[in-house]
């Protein structure tokens, strides 16, 4: 189950560590039965991410995949206006990690697959940015994939 109850007293990290834990309790014993709440095992605040926990989820994926590139003798290489737009979206706002995620498999993965069947290894790609699409290149220069967004 998933609810808001509680949610204005939790602002950070620090409050539901601390100050905001005991509040969260007493809201729930407010709006739900001690029976019902008696049934529950554990209750677990949802803390939003931060800009900086997104950058660091990006930096993770993005390492992640160029490791699986290197084992296959390629180098994968990203601009950083590309990393910005996609932590970014198209509205020019941070998410969630579920849609940073889909935002990278989107404009880099998916568009890959076409390139490493074309491009022999060792190579090197490079992700980068050209009016508003994220452009991949090889440094074999007849590869190039363009993802319009």
């Amino acid at each position: 189950m998933t609810t808001a109850i509680g949610s204005e007293f939790i602002t950070s990290r620090r409050a539901v560590l601390q100050e905001g834990r005991a509040e969260l309790e007493s809201a729930l014993v407010e709006r739900f039965s001690a029976e019902f709440l008696n049934c529950l095992d554990v209750v677990v605040p949802f803390i939003p991410l931060t800009a900086q926990d997104l950058e660091r989820i990006f930096d993770i994926r993005l390492r992640q995949l160029q490791k699986h590139l290197q084992e296959r003798g390629i180098t994968l290489e990203m601009d950083s206006r590309v990393k910005e737009r996609i932590l970014l979206g198209r509205d020019g706002r941070t998410s969630d990690a579920r849609t940073l995620l889909r935002r990278f498999r989107d404009e880099v993965e998916d568009h890959l697959g076409p390139l490493l069947v074309e491009t022999p290894a060792p190579c090197r790609l490079r992700v980068t940015e050209l009016g508003g699409s994220t452009r991949i290149t090889s440094d074999l220069e007849s590869s190039t994939d363009t993802v319009g967004h």
